[in-house]
């Protein structure tokens, strides 16, 4: 328990601190609580390259073909599911690269998947990395089943909509006429008797 003098020392100390004054100061703090980015609440880290994200997006968007809020609330949900377990995939591809150089050594500037990896291993402070990985992997592979068969569910739904909707519209004209006569004889014949 904190004695009486440490609580006002605290609070003193608490007063002349004020945080990030600049925009990059600011930038730099919000950045503080992202340790791996498996459960990020953005999509795209600060240092990732948005251009493949993108392509996923597009490539995702028209095979998916959403429609309405819902459709697109699950096609977000499906695309950020499915970037997160190619970022996944970049950490387990840095962890197999440290294992083959427990040193980690480099001659040059890391990559971005090696410093993926390094986040990944500080986070997880235990030599388990490989098996924490497997889990968020599972747990995002499970989300984006989740959001794609429901998804899939609201398409469905929406077709049916729109064949019984064109079930109920009104005959065309001159539709008196069977499937069966349509040959034309029963007009000609029609016709003639007129």
């Amino acid at each position: 328990m904190a004695t009486d003098a440490q609580i006002r020392a605290n609070q003193s100390n608490a007063l002349a601190s004020t945080g990030p004054r600049t925009l990059e100061g600011k930038a730099a703090s919000s950045r503080n609580a992202i340790t791996h980015g498996m459960r990020c609440a953005k999509v795209l880290l600060p240092d990732e390259d948005s251009a493949p994200l993108l392509v996923l997006y597009e490539q995702l968007r028209r095979d998916l073909e959403p429609q309405g809020a819902m459709e697109e609330l699950f096609f977000d949900r499906i695309v950020a599911a499915s970037w997160r377990l190619s970022r996944a995939h970049a950490v387990e591809c840095g962890l197999f690269e440290r294992a083959l150089d427990p040193y980690g050594r480099m001659e040059q500037a890391p990559s971005f998947t090696q410093l993926l990896r390094r986040k990944f291993e500080k986070s997880c402070k235990s030599a388990d990395a490989l098996g924490k990985l497997s889990r968020y992997e599972n747990s995002i592979e499970r989300s984006l089943h989740r959001s794609l068969a429901e998804l899939r569910r609201l398409q469905e739904i929406r077709r049916e909509d729109a064949e019984s909707n064109e079930k109920k519209l009104p005959n065309e004209p001159n539709s008196a006429v069977s499937q069966d006569d349509n040959d034309g004889s029963a007009r000609g014949d029609v016709k003639r008797n007129v």
